[in-house]
């Protein structure tokens, strides 16, 4: 059952960072994530109507999603290894 949270720029935000990170992961959809969040729909929604400033909301999330979970990711096949 999708979340029912407020369309927060924050909310865009933290959408982008968690989805990101599922799309890092083997086996785990980031679309469906986003699903899970209740934010796929308006997301696809900004993507299919050019709206700018939806996606100025979710990239920087994504892109600092990125960068952190690789991070993490380096870190953590380094330290098995």
């Amino acid at each position: 059952m999708p979340l029912e949270t407020l369309a927060t720029p924050l909310a865009f935000f933290f959408s982008g960072i968690v989805a990101i990170c599922a799309m890092i992961l083997p086996g785990i959809s980031g679309s469906f994530i986003l699903v899970l969040l209740g934010r796929y729909s308006q997301v696809l929604h900004a993507v299919s109507d050019r709206d700018i400033l939806t996606l100025v909301y979710v990239a920087p999330g994504a892109l600092v999603g990125l960068s952190i979970f690789s991070r993490l990711l380096k870190y953590l096949l380094i330290s098995v290894l």
